[in-house]
């Protein structure tokens, strides 16, 4: 079903899970008083469509990373955006809102799209301070 005209439809698709702890999550988590606890990390790519087309946003990670991470893959990303109706000659938008491995994976799944990232984002991952 799609949206009707001037709507959008907002898919939010969780692809995968990390069961931690929550010192592992947050940054000098010992400085916050609380004991540690178990912790789970949950990972989704977005999809927005509407009468003109669709706009995914951050891709998820590909298999590979997840999986070297200890990360368990509910669904590999490619496979659920081809569930959705978009393929490999999908040419609509692409974003990327960082470039952390979770939300720029799967970049070769997209033959024909474009890519959106902000400038400084992409000075900063091209620039002389990257490794």
């Amino acid at each position: 079903m799609s949206p009707a005209p001037g709507e959008y439809e907002v898919l939010a698709i969780r692809y995968g899970s990390l069961q931690t702890t929550r010192s592992h999550l947050f940054c000098n988590y010992s400085e916050y008083g609380e004991p540690d606890a178990p912790a789970e990390l949950s990972y989704y790519f977005w999809v927005v469509r509407g009468e003109t087309g669709a706009v995914v946003a951050d891709p998820g990670s590909s298999g590979g990373a997840g999986a070297r991470g200890g990360r368990d893959l509910a669904a590999a990303p490619p496979r659920a955006l081809e569930s959705l109706g978009i393929g490999r000659d999908f040419a609509g938008p692409v974003v990327i809102t960082h470039a952390h491995y979770d939300h720029i994976g799967n970049l070769d799944h997209f033959a024909r799209a474009d890519f959106v990232m902000a400038e400084a984002e992409f000075a900063f991952w091209t620039g002389a301070g990257s490794r």
